[in-house]
């Protein structure tokens, strides 16, 4: 409703654009987007400049100042104050010159249906020269113990900051040197004992990637004693305009299933 009525008012915004403005992955820049924005404010019946406030100034060289991707993200989740004030406490600075390229998970689940544990692959490319580490941030829906992450090939444990209370935890992985432009990187770390066994039917288990991958596999390994009676795949892009999509996942007879 909002992208038709801007468009009645000769400031045609598509869907995704609002989107992405509403989470913070990206913000008006350009000058017609600004004076979309203004008209948006009058739509919406709010004073004028409420929403331009909200837009960061750019800093010097054309960019704005550094903040992480991940925000967006964390800000959907009740406790997202508490992962942004772990994510402060690391250095971000490499985030914004990285690309994913594909990512890999395999996520083993023990018969109690507790998540042991979690093997990550990534392979990133380095958009500009300096990159030096992936920041990893990890929490639970509910108070639960947090899991160890151990690296196992192309980093080593930076800084780790965790917050028990709100079961966040936060962790740098470093690169074994800082990467040039166009290099690439493969890296692999585990999460053990992920998640405890699910209290009553609350067993979900979600993923949210802050980098555009090109391919993401994930695996998951069900105990072959227990194996599930069905088991589906729900995607929910963070594109608004784009619908989101079920469809069922066959399981084989040794526990095994995947999505790619």
């Amino acid at each position: 409703a909002l992208s038709h009525e801007l468009a009645a008012r000769g400031h045609p915004l598509g869907v995704a654009t609002l989107s992405h403005w509403q989470s913070c992955h990206s913000e008006p820049v350009r000058r017609v987007s600004l004076l979309a924005l203004d008209a948006l404010e009058n739509i919406l019946v709010l004073d004028a400049g409420t929403l331009r406030a909200l837009v960061r100034p750019l800093r010097s060289g054309g960019r704005r100042p550094l903040e992480t991707r991940m925000l967006p993200v964390a800000a959907s989740f009740d406790r997202g104050e508490r992962v942004r004030a772990l994510l402060a406490r690391v250095d971000m600075a490499s985030d914004q010159r990285l690309m994913r390229i594909s990512q890999h998970d395999r996520c083993r689940v023990g018969p109690d249906r507790a998540k042991t544990s979690l093997l990550v692959r990534q392979i990133l490319r380095a958009t500009e020269d300096g990159a030096d580490r992936f920041v990893v941030a990890f929490w639970h829906d509910c108070p639960a113990a947090l899991p160890e992450l151990r690296p196992l090939r192309g980093c080593s444990l930076g800084k780790v900051v965790r917050d028990e209370g709100a079961a966040v935890l936060v962790v740098e992985l470093m690169f074994d040197h800082a990467l040039a432009r166009g290099e690439t990187v493969v890296t692999e770390h585990e999460f053990d004992r992920l998640a405890p066994p699910p209290a009553g039917d609350d067993d979900s288990y979600g993923r949210s990637l802050r980098h555009q991958a090109r391919e993401y596999l994930l695996e998951v390994d069900f105990d072959p004693a227990v194996r599930p009676v069905r088991c589906v795949e729900h995607l929910a892009p963070d594109d608004q305009s784009q619908p989101e999509s079920r469809r069922g996942l066959h399981i084989d007879t040794d526990g095994h299933t995947h999505a790619l």
